[in-house]
């Protein structure tokens, strides 16, 4: 007896040091193994205590489970900015739970409470949920909300006291764990929204699954707009024109994110919902250039006192290349399905567009032109940001690639581009006519950073070097008489000025002239072919 009790400490203490994640992974597979002997058992059980802890509310987490398909998980959506309405989110639902907790499902909560608790004993809480011997007290809860909801939106005065209670709860919430941005509040289209998930549970959930089973897969989504109408599930929401028919389209947008199957889908749908998906997906077009405009802005350092070196780093940097891709993405949908011309989402999406580019005019660009002109007084070493100064001129280029598509105003972006290569240049040139590099191995070493700058900016370097730049073939030569592995952006520049010293050889054949010839010499002992 005594050896079990041991082994069993032994067990939980072990489970306990593990992560919830771990813990959950290890459950399935123990949950998998066909032996269900004692020892089993042990770390069966200890395993759901881990994953179980701290997670309480049992009512709260069941009330949520009916709107786990249409719920937005990033909170971008529920910006200030892009109006009210949109997705709900967790926090919204935390909002109404709060409120019905205290009034309406208050008795429903506390029935169901210990409920739950019984059968979390035996397994994890999510697991716990969907099991069949919870599927009465769940129907009888999703009723209740229903029907509370329901008598709120006929009732204004509650109304006002729900959305009150709920907005309360959810500006708290956002306190408590730290969420900077101001979001839209709950409003009677938000309860209206949730009203409509519950009273229509089955319909709603069985469609979105569907669809959300085929995101990524542009083709089998058209499939599913073209026969939309016809499904009997849709005839339960009111047909394609009722209110809500839209709603099991919206998690291939708002959860996986699919942007050209919600396209495709789209164009196949009925026509009586297109105006309403198309609305949803002006939405995350403005999410994403929001998003962009923000991130931009943060890496630029226009919310710092003293500006110094751009704050671009990996994670940043991966973040906004997503985005970058979303925002091709729904571009090319809006040019596939001429949204733009359509009176509504195109001035919607074009008064996004332009807000988006006013910011990253003002705030990006002249940070980048600052950072630039640093570049070129660095003679002797690289700034701090010199790797993110070339990423986000890059990142600048491409982004104008994708707005070129939807814009065809304003040169913002041409005059900033042609003043940077003009400065870059003119730099670059002056790395060889004077003198204030300690080195030719220092002055190769600028040079190289500002030729990578301008390639950033999709320049054409390759006729930047000329050797009517008096002082180029003598660095370049004295580089090569110099100490030190050739980095590869010199190597590069060297076979460059190796092609044009080879090709003026070859055309002063019989006169060639001597520092040309010592250059090429030096340069075919290093690998450097001049031809």
């Amino acid at each position: 007896m005594g050896d079990e009790r041991d082994l069993e400490g032994t067990v939980r203490d072990l489970v306990s040091r593990l992560t919830p994640e771990a813990a959950l992974q290890m459950y399935d597979e123990v949950a998998r193994n066909p032996n269900h002997g004692q020892n089993n058992v042990l770390v069966r059980q200890a395993l759901v205590t881990r994953i179980n802890r701290r997670r309480t509310q049992h009512a709260r987490r069941l009330f949520t489970r009916f709107f786990q398909h249409f719920l937005a998980q990033d909170l971008g959506l529920l910006r200030e900015e892009l109006g009210v309405g949109g997705p709900l989110h967790p926090i919204d639902i935390g909002g109404l739970w709060a409120a019905g907790r205290r009034t309406a499902l208050a008795a429903e909560a506390r029935r169901i409470e210990p409920l739950v608790e019984e059968v979390a004993r035996d397994y994890p809480i999510d697991e716990a949920l969907a099991r069949p011997e919870l599927r009465p007290a769940t129907e009888s809860l999703r009723a209740a909300a229903s029907a509370w909801l329901a008598d709120a939106l006929a009732k204004p005065p509650v109304l006002k006291t729900l959305l009150d209670t709920a907005n309360a709860w959810r500006a708290e919430e956002a306190r408590r764990v730290g969420i900077a941005q101001k979001l839209r509040p709950l409003t009677a289209e938000g309860v209206a929204l949730a009203q409509a998930i519950l009273a229509q549970q089955g319909n709603l959930h069985s469609l979105a699954q569907e669809l959300l089973a085929r995101a990524g897969r542009p083709p089998l989504l058209a499939e599913a707009g073209g026969g939309f109408a016809e499904d009997d599930r849709v005839a339960a929401l009111g047909g394609a024109a009722g209110k809500w028919a839209h709603l099991p389209a919206l998690p291939v947008l708002d959860q996986a994110r699919d942007y050209r199957g919600f396209a495709s889908f789209l164009v196949e749908a009925p026509a009586t919902l297109q105006g309403r998906l198309a609305g949803n997906l002006v939405r995350h077009l403005k999410w994403v250039a929001l998003s962009i405009a923000d991130d931009l802005s943060a890496g630029a350092g226009t919310d710092r006192t003293a500006k110094g070196p751009l704050l671009f780093p990996l994670r940043r940097r991966a973040a906004l290349d997503q985005e970058l891709a979303h925002f091709e993405t729904i571009l090319d949908s809006f040019e596939e399905l001429d949204l733009m011309r359509d009176p509504r989402a195109g001035s919607q999406a074009r008064e996004a567009l332009e807000k988006m580019v006013r910011r990253v005019e003002q705030e990006l660009y002249p940070a980048v032109s600052d950072r630039v002109a640093a570049a070129v007084r660095a003679k002797f070493r690289p700034t701090p940001d010199q790797e993110s100064l070339a990423w986000v001129l890059g990142y600048c280029t491409r982004w104008r690639a994708c707005l070129s598509k939807s814009l065809h105003w304003g040169t913002g972006f041409s005059n900033f581009r042609t003043l940077l290569l003009e400065e870059l240049n003119a730099a670059f040139k002056d790395c060889f006519a004077e003198e204030g590099h300690a080195t030719a191995t220092a002055c190769l070493d600028h040079a190289t950073r500002l030729l990578e700058l301008a390639q950033a900016l999709g320049a054409d370097v390759s006729a930047w070097p000329s050797l009517l730049d008096k002082g180029l073939v003598k660095v370049c030569t004295q580089r090569l008489e110099e100490e030190g592995t050739l980095s590869p952006p010199e190597r590069k520049l060297l076979q460059t000025v190796a092609a044009l010293v080879g090709a003026e050889l070859k055309r002063t054949r019989h006169w060639q002239d001597a520092s040309l010839r010592a250059f090429a010499d030096k340069a075919s002992l290093h690998g450097i072919v001049s031809g």
